[in-house]
This record gives C-alpha cells, sequence and structure tokens, in this order.
C-alpha cells in the first residue's frame, strides 16, 4: 500500500473475540498499544499484525480490524484490496497468502511506504 504523502501515524483498533490477543509490529519492531507513531517509519515499512489466542483449537477466538487510520484518514476500504502474506514459520499448514476479510486468525504481514518528510 503507498501512499504519497508524510505519515505522522497509524491507527489500528481491533475487535477480539475469545481468549486472543494482537501485537503489533513495525518493521519487526513491536508496538506498544494500537497506534504505530511516524518516527518508527522509513520509506519502506512491513507491518505485521501478530494475532495469538490461548488455545490454539479456539475456533471462537479471533480479532477483527475495525479502524485503520492513516494520519487522520480512514483507509479501512484500501486495505480490504491487500491480500496478507502468511507467516510460514508459525503457520506451515496455512497457504502462503490469504485474501483479505478484516478477520484475523493467523499473523500476517504487510508493506507500506510513505513519502519520506524532508530533514
Amino acid at each position: 500500500m503507498k501512499f504519497d504523502f508524510p505519515i505522522d501515524k497509524i491507527e489500528l483498533d481491533f475487535d477480539l473475540e475469545g481468549q486472543s490477543s494482537i501485537q503489533l509490529k513495525i518493521n519487526e519492531r513491536p508496538v506498544s498499544g494500537n497506534i504505530i507513531p511516524g518516527h518508527l517509519l522509513k520509506r519502506y515499512n512491513i507491518i505485521t499484525i501478530d494475532f495469538t489466542k490461548v488455545d490454539p483449537k479456539d475456533t471462537s477466538a479471533f480479532a477483527r480490524l475495525k479502524t485503520f487510520k492513516v494520519n487522520d484518514g480512514n483507509f479501512l476500504d484500501k486495505l480490504k484490496t491487500l491480500d496478507y502474506n502468511v507467516n510460514k514459520t508459525k503457520h506451515p499448514d496455512a497457504v502462503s497468502k490469504i485474501q483479505n476479510n478484516l478477520y484475523y486468525l493467523l499473523t500476517t504481514q504487510f508493506s507500506i511506504s510513505n513519502f519520506p518528510r524532508r530533514k
């Protein structure tokens, strides 16, 4: 996903069902909370949504992305068009890409590039 403007922050907000949790990472660096501050961003970035659940067999545990904001603009519909790369290390039996429906049952990644700020 490409943005032709500088990014000050990225906000992702999830509804969690069952005994599950989400850990966001930007370029393999864990992020505290659900906002990725702009100073952590590079020109090309990998956002990882690390979904975990207490019981791997619990089919009622999942997460649904309800907010995807860049700066203060809502880009949830744009995000829906991206396929996700599945972390094959954590999910060796899964396919390598899945269609995005904003529901998370696996650890997934997507990329964002942005127009860098002038220094």
